[in-house]
């Protein structure tokens, strides 16, 4: 039978993975394809997404939308747009553009996560911050400024994701 584990209602999802990040640190945390990062490297990758989101100004509430295939990179993104503060908008690549175009436009998304290979729709005017590939901000080696996590107002209580469904 399964353990039954009792989640504190006062922390975030990305405080939780902060703690285990910073109890296991060299423990595989995620792994895609061949590739795995451990709780460290993950937990700092996506604090570099945190920061340079933040540096754009997101704040608390706002959401960013992440347009990605399943990779390591989309779990770097989803957790470094909590860590902003900000609500990530997972948008499925394999949608026709006018329906990203709407999710994009309908969510206020003002920033986009997204993987080189991936079009953005020519109607979409926010910035766009590449998860993958040569200018990736995830390309850079690990620095002594990823290991910190960044510190936000962020509460249980602030919105996390948004989803849009195919009835919406």
């Amino acid at each position: 039978k399964g353990k039954t584990i009792s989640v504190p209602r006062d922390k975030t999802v990305h405080r939780l993975f902060e703690e285990t990040a910073a109890r296991h640190a060299n423990r595989p945390a995620a792994a895609y394809n061949g590739a795995k990062w451990t709780y460290g490297e993950l937990n700092a990758r996506a604090n570099r997404i945190a920061r340079i989101l933040m540096d754009c100004g997101v704040t608390a509430d706002e959401r960013v939308g992440i347009l990605t295939k399943p990779s390591l990179e989309m779990a770097a993104g989803v957790l470094g747009v909590l860590k902003a503060g900000a609500a990530f908008v997972p948008i499925d690549p394999d949608y026709p553009e006018e329906r990203i175009s709407y999710i994009l436009q309908d969510s206020g998304a003002k920033l986009l996560l997204t993987q080189e290979a991936l079009g953005v729709p020519e109607s979409y005017k926010g910035e766009t911050i590449l998860l993958d590939g040569g200018r990736s901000i995830l390309s850079l080696p690990l620095d002594e400024n990823d290991e910190a996590n960044p510190q936000t107002e962020t509460t249980a209580d602030h919105l996390a994701y948004m989803i849009y469904t195919s009835g919406t």
